[in-house]
C-alpha cells in the first residue's frame, strides 16, 4: 500500500470548538479566586443549618439530647466583621421507644445576637448573648407525680419547688450565651457550605403549670410552681449559606 493510500484512508480531524470567552470567565468565577474574594465584600447572607448538641445539667434539670435546625440572617459590615441573628428550634426525645421513657421530651428554641469575626480566611468565630426557651417535660415516676401534686394541692400560692423536688413540666425562658466555630468553604460567588462547632450556656425558669394552669383544692387559687433549669450544650452541625 503506498503512502498516498494510508493518508487517504486515516480519519479526518475534526475541529474542536473553542470556548467562548464568556464561558471561561463564568468557569472561573464559580471556582476561582472571584467566589472566595465575593464572600468577603458587604451585604447579607442568610445561614441555614442543622445541629445536634447534648444538654449536660447544672443540678436538677435533666440531661437529653436536642436535635434542631438554625435560621441566621447576617450582614457582613466589612472583610472580618459581622453582625447576625441565630434562630434555633430543636425537639427532644424523639424516636424513644415507647416501652422507654427519654430523659426530656418537648421542644426548646434559642434567640441570639452573634457577633462574627474572621479568624484565618473562611474560619470564622461567633459569640453572642440572647434568650433560650423550654416547653416539655422530665421523665417521671408515679411518686414523683404524686409528690407534685400534693405540693400543689397544698400550696397557698405560687412558689419556687423545694430543693430536690421534681417537677413534672417545664415551659419558661431565660438568658442564654452562645459561642461556635465555622468553616464556610466557597462553592459560588452566591453559596458555601461548612461545619459548625460550638457550645452554649442557659439558664431557664421553668413554670411546672405551663400553659394549662393549676389552682389550690381548697382554696381554689391559681398557683405556679417554678425551678431553675441550666444546661451547657455542645453542638455539632452543618450549614449552607446564601449571600
Amino acid at each position: 500500500m503506498s503512502l498516498a493510500q494510508g493518508e487517504a484512508n486515516e480519519p479526518p480531524v475534526v475541529a474542536q470548538p473553542e470556548k467562548s470567552k464568556t464561558e471561561t470567565r463564568t468557569f472561573r468565577t464559580l471556582l476561582g479566586p472571584k467566589a472566595k474574594n465575593a464572600w468577603a465584600k458587604k451585604g447579607f447572607r442568610l445561614r441555614v443549618g442543622y445541629a445536634s448538641e447534648y444538654r449536660f445539667s447544672h443540678g436538677v434539670a435533666p440531661e437529653h439530647w436536642v436535635n434542631g435546625l438554625t435560621f441566621e440572617p447576617t450582614y457582613q459590615l466589612d472583610a472580618d466583621w459581622a453582625l447576625g441573628v441565630q434562630l434555633t428550634y430543636g425537639a427532644a426525645g424523639i424516636g424513644t421507644p415507647q416501652d422507654q421513657q427519654a430523659p426530656f421530651g418537648g421542644l426548646v428554641w434559642n434567640t441570639f445576637l452573634n457577633t462574627q469575626v474572621r479568624l484565618v480566611q473562611h474560619l470564622k468565630l461567633s459569640f453572642g448573648v440572647g434568650i433560650a426557651g423550654i416547653l416539655g417535660s422530665p421523665a417521671t415516676d408515679r411518686e414523683d407525680q404524686e409528690a407534685a401534686f400534693a405540693a400543689q394541692t397544698t400550696a397557698l400560692g405560687s412558689r419556687m419547688a423545694d430543693v430536690g423536688q421534681k417537677i413534672t413540666s417545664c415551659y419558661g425562658y431565660g438568658p442564654a450565651a452562645n459561642l461556635n466555630v465555622t468553616y464556610i468553604a466557597p462553592i459560588t460567588p452566591y453559596f458555601s457550605v461548612g461545619p459548625l462547632l460550638g457550645v452554649k450556656s442557659q439558664h431557664v425558669q421553668c413554670s411546672e403549670s405551663g400553659l394549662t394552669g393549676s389552682v389550690n383544692l381548697e382554696t381554689g387559687r391559681p398557683i405556679d410552681m417554678w425551678q431553675w433549669w441550666g444546661h451547657t450544650s455542645p453542638y455539632a452541625g452543618f450549614y449552607m449559606v446564601w449571600r
